[in-house]
């Protein structure tokens, strides 16, 4: 037998089910998580050293200001490492775990040098297996 209560009940309990919807088709499966706290504590040193010898200010959120003339003689790997470094930076100190984190890098003129999508939450368990 059913309670007269038990009809909103199950109504609110489908549109909560409803409001998270489906998983994410584009994550292709994977689950936000925070990057292991080894990731996060050489992310922190290369940022210091980044910004300590590189002339980069870094403001944690994945942007970062450096020199034009520095930028230009990094090799196109170093202009990729960069890049992951900050969004990685990012990622470690979020209060969130996500999936990936945008990155933008500027010149001291404002002129933006690099803007891209680092993925910050890859599949360990592959990475590991290989």
């Amino acid at each position: 037998m059913t309670r007269s209560t038990d009809g909103p009940i199950l109504l609110a309990a489908l549109l909560l089910w409803g409001c998270e919807g489906p998983a994410d088709p584009l994550a292709g499966g994977r689950i936000a998580a925070k990057l292991p706290e080894e990731v996060c504590s050489k992310t922190r040193e290369a940022v210091a050293k980044l910004t300590e010898t590189g002339g980069a200010e870094v403001d944690g959120k994945g942007s970062a200001t450096m020199m034009e003339e520095t930028w230009l003689r990094l090799s196109e790997s170093e202009r990729e490492q960069t890049a992951q470094l900050l969004g990685y930076d990012a990622a470690c100190r979020a209060g969130q775990p996500t999936l990936e984190q945008n990155v933008v890098i500027r010149s001291e003129y404002g002129r933006v040098m690099v803007e891209r999508v680092v993925e910050t939450s890859p599949d360990w368990s592959s990475m590991v297996a290989e």
